[in-house]
């Protein structure tokens, strides 16, 4: 199972944990396959070989910006 985990201090990876097909509970623990403190992942796929994966990795900025008003004074 491949999976995102996000948390507020900068923790953002892709993990993958492996299950037992038969009951489909986990087998260990999770593995960081891609680790980043900044952006948001997005639209993760996989090759259908399971070799290859491909994600988008999203990372805004917010800013605030002044304008004069005419006619304001």
């Amino acid at each position: 199972m491949w999976f995102v985990n996000w948390r507020l201090n900068g923790d953002i990876g892709i993990h993958r944990l492996e299950l037992d097909p038969g009951t489909l509970h986990p087998r260990g623990v999770p593995q960081v396959v891609y680790e980043t403190p900044f952006a948001s992942i997005r639209d993760i796929a996989l090759s259908a070989d399971g070799r290859r994966m491909v994600f988008a990795a999203v990372n805004s900025s917010s800013k605030m910006m002044a304008s004069p008003i005419p006619g304001a004074g």
